[in-house]
């Protein structure tokens, strides 16, 4: 008999792996159909033992071992993708059961058939690169990086090597698959959340069976295809934060595309307009190495003009929203029937509201959060009536705008900051409202409606599009006449890593989609990274902010791991201190977060800090894995606030 750790495939059960047993040997890696909670259902097999060698285990069972139902595939996922979820699972501090229900594309098990993994034809290569140079990075402007991109496939076609490319979102994805497929149509599999569950499975199935090499691209689920000829990972837009995973067990694809390489054996491709720093100070000795130097100077395109927004801080005078040169620009573009567009960070119609008579921030009574002032529209018969609300981003708490000051009961509340909602408005005293169109998260919530919101503005004459980040990535194929960054005060004001690339990034792409102007209007015009940015200098950010990471340790000069305790304070901050002072290596630092209470319970993190190249650490490994749920482990977050 057989004692097998399984991990059941599918929704309402945690990914944790539960104990069966079989009369016959079933390897690591097969899939089997169990029976939980009275349903049959498909699960991996994460790892069988002799149950002669775990009697004691048995015995000391609370619960009577139950048998599986049977054997769907001996071999279901591939050797290479258990070892690579071994690594994870230790690396994120996780299970193995964790790891692959996020890895596995979750359209493999829907419906009723599932797609087994068949008999692979292809010759199989020796696990020693591509065969021929490929680079290392590629900080090129998109369509040079593109045509690179095309140059790679092709030579590695010419060799029988599959490509795989990933991308952060699912609309990058499909647009660069247009790009890439020209010419190429049959090899190309483009695997996205939006394909329907039968298409995927038989995409899926044909891109394993295939007996030509491929390119198959998609978002992080790709990377568990099962061809032993994939030689090459080239990783998109490899600075996008969407990489990151924002829950449990907190993968980050750019470091899944790294271990796979690792343990196949294949080459990784590192693409964008401007690397990560940790990226570029990792690679700095083989910058030249492959086919292509990486390009550290940014293309020039519109002409920057930054926009000193503290010369109109007055007594008397309320700031403006939008300054008097970036109303002319975009009442001129409006005329001349030119496409323009407006971006914020912030979305809502006031960021911040303050007490004029005691000075406090109208913040959330169930968190610390402000509270950012919205126009809300509702339908009473045919009429269409607009009222203010105040809502917290953070918990969903929703209070009328008719409020008093929770400190002193003071009528006068002031709004603060540039929000979407209240750059249109500001724009609809100027030019008409219906030349005007807002793409946010809250306004566009589906690829449908914001596909929508695009397609309005590209075909109305003289429109305006203002937008948060959430505009930015159906735009990235477009070419825009004058651009506007409303403000960047939001993001000054963060103490956050990575925040000076961030708007480097933010104003270099806007420039580069942007055919005439960018204004930036800030209150901090002498911002390096802006400044960089205005002269297309990516090198001068690279030597300032790899100056600045090494001089205090950040990443990759040390490895971050923030552990976060939610409940409350005193147990808190007592609960972290002591897992800080049980700290078998490196050093921690303990804090509140940013908002530090939601819904009455108090958030505190404890960031640690390690010496390069020492995690996993088994001891520290072993001390995070025994924390209860009440403790969130997040090995390199993008975030330590």
């Amino acid at each position: 008999m057989w004692l097998l750790s399984v991990l059941p495939i599918t929704r309402g059960i945690a990914p944790d792996a539960l104990s069966y047993y079989s009369k016959e040997q079933v390897p690591r890696g097969a899939l089997v159909t169990v029976s939980v909670r009275r349903r049959k259902v498909p699960a991996l097999v994460l790892d069988a033992q002799d149950a002669r060698h775990a009697k004691t285990e048995i015995k000391r069972s609370s619960f009577a071992l139950k048998k599986i139902d049977g054997v769907l595939s001996p071999q279901f996922i591939s050797p290479l993708l258990l070892r690579v979820a071994d690594r994870l699972a230790e690396y994120y501090v996780s299970s193995v059961g964790a790891v692959l229900s996020d890895l596995i594309p979750p359209s493999l098990f829907k419906g009723k058939q599932i797609p087994l993994t068949p008999h692979l034809h292809h010759k199989k290569r020796d696990a020693t690169g591509a065969g021929f140079p490929v680079p290392k990075v590629l900080q090129l402007p998109y369509q040079e990086r593109v045509l690179r991109y095309k140059s790679i496939i092709r030579e590695a076609f010419a060799h029988n090597i599959s490509v795989v490319v990933v991308t952060p979102t699912r609309i990058e994805a499909e647009d660069l698959a247009e790009e890439l497929s020209r010419g190429i149509e049959e090899r190309v599999f483009t695997l996205t959340s939006l394909t329907s569950v039968g298409q995927f499975k038989k995409q899926w199935k044909k891109a394993e069976e295939s007996r030509e090499p491929i390119m198959c691209i998609g978002t992080g689920n790709i990377l568990t295809l099962t061809r032993p000829d994939i030689g090459i990972y080239i990783v998109e837009h490899e600075s996008s934060p969407h990489y990151k995973s924002m829950h449990r067990p907190f993968l980050d694809v750019r470091q899944v595309s790294k271990m796979f390489g690792e343990e196949g054996g294949r080459d990784v491709v590192w693409g964008d307009d401007f690397l990560r720093v940790p990226t570029l100070i990792e690679h700095k000795d083989h910058l030249a190495e492959g086919i292509v130097r990486s390009h550290v100077r940014t293309e020039p395109s519109a002409d920057i003009k930054i926009i000193d927004m503290r010369r109109r801080d007055t007594d008397t005078t309320l700031l403006p929203i939008i300054s008097e040169e970036g109303l002319a620009l975009l009442t001129d573009a409006h005329l001349r029937g030119d496409r323009s567009f407006v971006y914020t960070v912030r979305k809502g119609f006031a960021p911040f509201t303050l007490c004029r008579d005691c000075g406090e921030v109208l913040s959330c009574e169930r968190c610390d959060a402000p509270m950012v002032l919205y126009l809300s529209h509702t339908n009473k018969g045919r009429e269409d009536r607009e009222r203010r609300i105040f809502a917290c981003n953070r918990c969903g708490a929703v209070r009328d705008a008719k409020t008093l000051c929770g400190t002193c009961g003071s009528w006068r509340l002031e709004m603060y900051g540039v929000g979407a909602e209240r750059v249109v408005e500001t724009l609809a005293e100027h030019i008409p409202k219906e030349n005007i169109f807002l793409l946010t998260a809250e306004n566009a919530s589906t690829e449908k409606k914001a596909k929508d919101v695009i397609s309005r503005w590209k075909n109305t004459h003289g429109s305006i599009l203002v937008g948060t980040a959430a505009a930015l990535s159906y735009l990235r194929r477009e070419i825009i006449a004058e651009s506007v960054i409303a403000s960047l005060e939001t993001l000054t004001a963060l103490p956050d890593i990575g925040m000076n690339e961030r708007i480097f990034r933010l104003v270099s792409y806007l420039k580069s989609i942007t055919a005439k102007r960018l204004l930036v209007q800030t209150r901090n015009p002498d911002l390096p990274p802006l400044l960089n940015a205005k002269e297309g200098d990516g090198q001068a950010l690279f030597r300032l902010e790899s100056a600045e990471r090494e001089r205090f340790s950040y990443p990759p000069f040390s490895q971050f791991i923030k552990v976060t305790h939610v409940g409350e304070k005193g147990r808190v901050l007592k609960d972290l201190q002591a897992l800080k002072d049980a700290l078998p290596v490196g050093t921690a630092s303990l804090y509140p977060a940013f908002i530090s209470r939601v819904k009455k319970n108090f958030i505190a993190h404890l960031l640690i800090s390690l010496p390069p190249e020492t995690w996993p650490h088994p001891k520290l490994a072993m001390l995070l894995k025994s924390l209860s749920p009440a403790y969130t482990v997040n090995v390199d977050p993008e975030s330590i606030l």
